[in-house]
């Protein structure tokens, strides 16, 4: 964090705004831009919220279902044609 505060001539608040992002913020080449920027025009940046635990949670069962789905779609088509060979 030094050497970065020190590369970019920032102060301690200024670093660990930009450096030290919460827990559970999925980090982007966007996101890291556009805090940057808010770092340029303003000074200071507003570190991003983390995401709501529920959100998080129904995001995690919603790819699990869609992971899930897709599979049974296998098996039937699968099972399908295993019918049609042996009938």
């Amino acid at each position: 964090m030094a050497t970065a505060m020190d590369f970019f001539d920032l102060t301690t608040d200024q670093a660990h705004d930009l450096f030290a992002v919460p827990t559970g913020v999925k980090v982007t080449p966007l996101l890291t831009m556009a805090m940057i920027d808010e770092l340029i025009e303003h000074g200071s940046v507003t570190p991003p919220r983390r995401p709501d635990a529920a959100a998080r949670r129904q995001a995690t069962i919603d790819r699990l279902r869609a992971c899930a789905d897709a599979g049974a779609k296998k098996v039937r088509e699968t099972v399908s044609t295993l019918v049609t060979v042996v009938f």
